[in-house]
């Protein structure tokens, strides 16, 4: 049995490389920064010794050279895990490739991509596994066919930071550590760290600008819009030298990237043209047509004058009434629009719902920083500028390879976000003694007896050791209390020794809105990050009181789960009395399972 303690405990904890710098450490390193997309993925570095060389971008990708290589796998044969990647892949064959960046749980328009993998048989932690994997492999080619040597890159380490989404759940994070340490990678937070998507934004961003263009308690809203995800982090800035942040509110974000316009085109493109007419094409001609779109007007629109574009459609017929000629369709601005605003729409709500939280706060925004592929857009920036924000809105230079050259930064020097806010509530559900005085009758019906405790109690009382907004940084752990109590002997009389009975699993619970205080109240709102199991069995039993009720001896037993926030993963640690019991295992509903190892 488990009861609610005391109010969770923060603490700070010695710094560690967490988010440190590599050069910290003063080993020669290749710092690689890699920007995992939707749409692309690009990867960007460097070396600790050589602060005179400037990053360099992996433009060599298997079938072409490029600053960037699109998200994409297809299995060639999946009982021998055979496939092909980025641009190797051919436009025939382009109805069996799988987008994989919707494959960590969070869905793209690619909703078929799932039943495609069930079909293949092949997990999508696999998946992506094989993708990073060739990501690997051919950044290690570009680094070897420098002019730095073998021997010098022999002697030297490779440190990864990763990008991920920031609207990310607890479980996608989880699934992305075990498919970077499959792909090689190494060890999550030594060998291979995770940023963040917007803080990698705002930390190349930041790094570019103008120092006399910033003050100490200036605020800037990163509005990071991706291939398929948008999110929005708003930090000010607490020092000048060193450069470091706060984040101020809690980040927000949707699924509202340039995927969705390529979903509104086609929505369009069959409205127009039939769906007849469309799925008569072969593969190769939409995958021309879907090119065309994307380069000729998609990447173009906001920034010219043009009234009208054309989209190539290779095989269809000339057709006055469908707007066809010659083998393109001519799209009117006002066409593009209506594909256009409803995307920014949820952009620009998004963007003033962050900047209205931090304005509660009395506190000021100086601007808005648009990072990433769809944070290019001139016709974003414009309808941003249209919105009546009431602030400016920046569009660094290299906005497509920002979150790369963030990633990469980050490697170098360490991260510059001093706290974060916690963007859900953490917490667990246990039994609460019943008051008359204080519990309603909900709670008076729910009520059950306790031998143990030889009292009523309420199930389903919540514990919220961590809340929404809350500020949290590297260096800080929460504890979560808990009392337990247990049996010192068996129903036959022996002593009590199983070593499962000292194994107590607990959910970890989140709510992303309004926390209940009893499960049952809102259990629609209130869901299961993951099961976490702590092993008490290597614990002296001296540690514990003895108690007796109900004719029985038991141990009370009262331990803390220490929870950290690193590399933008929670991890967890068993606690008694002040001293650490190693790792906390966690587990998750997808069934993936990982064992963090805690240094003391």
């Amino acid at each position: 049995m488990s009861y609610p303690d005391s109010p969770p405990a923060y603490t700070e904890a010695a710094k560690n490389t967490v988010g440190g710098s590599s050069t910290e450490k003063k080993e020669p390193t290749f710092v690689i920064g890699v920007d995992f997309g939707t749409t692309f993925s690009s990867v960007i570095w460097t070396h600790s010794s050589c602060p005179d060389m400037p990053p360099q971008a992996v433009q060599q990708w298997p079938g072409q050279s490029a600053d960037q290589v699109p998200t994409e796998l297809q299995y060639t044969n999946a009982s021998t895990s055979s496939y092909i990647w980025g641009y190797q892949i051919k436009p025939t064959a382009r109805q069996a490739v799988a987008p994989l960046k919707c494959t960590t749980k969070q869905r793209t328009p690619a909703d078929d991509t799932a039943d495609m993998l069930t079909a293949l048989g092949v997990a999508p932690v696999t998946v992506v596994t094989h993708f990073l994997k060739s990501i690997r492999d051919t950044t290690i080619d570009a680094i070897s066919s420098t002019i730095l040597g073998q021997e010098f890159i022999r002697q030297s380490k490779m440190l990864w930071v990763l990008t991920i989404p920031a609207i990310w759940s607890d479980m996608a994070k989880n699934l992305m550590i075990e498919a970077a340490e499959n792909a090689g990678f190494g060890r999550h937070r030594e060998d291979f760290h995770f940023v963040s998507e917007p803080e990698a934004g705002a930390v190349y961003t930041l790094a570019t600008m103008p120092p006399q263009g910033l003050q100490i308690g200036d605020s800037f809203v990163i509005l990071d819009c991706g291939g398929g995800t948008v999110d929005l982090i708003t930090y000010k800035i607490r020092t000048l030298n060193p450069l470091t942040i706060d984040e101020c509110v809690a980040g927000t974000g949707d699924l509202c990237g340039s995927v969705f316009l390529d979903q509104g085109f086609e929505k369009y493109i069959r409205g127009k043209l039939g769906d007849a007419v469309i799925d008569k094409m072969s593969a190769r001609s939409r995958m021309h047509m879907m090119n065309s779109w994307i380069t000729d007007v998609k990447n173009r629109f906001g920034g010219t004058t043009q009234t009208e574009f054309e989209v190539s459609v290779p095989g269809v017929a000339d057709d006055e009434k469908m707007g066809v000629e010659s083998g393109f369709h001519v799209m009117k601005a006002s066409d593009v629009q209506a594909i256009f605003d409803p995307i920014i729409d949820r952009c620009i709500a998004l963007t003033r719902t962050q900047i209205t939280s931090v304005r509660s706060q009395n506190q000021r925004v100086t601007a808005v920083l648009l990072v990433g592929g769809f944070g290019s857009s001139a016709y974003l920036r414009t309808r941003l500028l249209a919105s009546n924000l009431s602030v400016e809105v920046l569009q660094p230079t290299n906005a497509h390879t920002a979150i790369a050259r963030g990633a990469l930064l980050r490697g170098l020097d360490g991260s510059i976000v001093s706290t974060h806010r916690v963007r859900r509530w953490y917490g667990c559900s246990a039994n609460d003694f019943f008051n008359s005085s204080t519990h309603d009758v909900a709670c008076s019906l729910k009520k059950f007896w306790s031998t143990a405790e030889e009292d009523f109690l309420v199930p389903g009382y919540m514990t919220w050791y961590v809340k929404k907004n809350d500020t949290i940084s590297d260096t800080m752990s929460i504890s979560f209390p808990f009392y337990r109590k247990i049996k010192t002997k068996t129903d036959t009389g022996e002593p009590n020794t199983m070593r499962e009975t000292w194994v107590f699993k607990t959910d970890l619970l989140a709510c992303d809105t309004s926390a209940p205080d009893f499960k049952w109240r809102n259990p629609g709102e209130v869901y299961t990050v993951c099961q976490l199991e702590s092993d008490l069995s290597g614990v002296p039993k001296s540690r514990w009181q003895t108690k007796r009720a109900s004719g029985s001896e038991w141990w009370v037993v009262q331990y803390d789960l220490r929870m950290r926030m690193e590399s933008e993963v929670l991890v967890f640690e068993l606690v008694v009395d002040g001293k650490s019991y190693g790792a906390v295992r966690m587990r998750f509903r997808a069934g993936a399972e990982r064992e963090v190892e805690v240094k003391n």
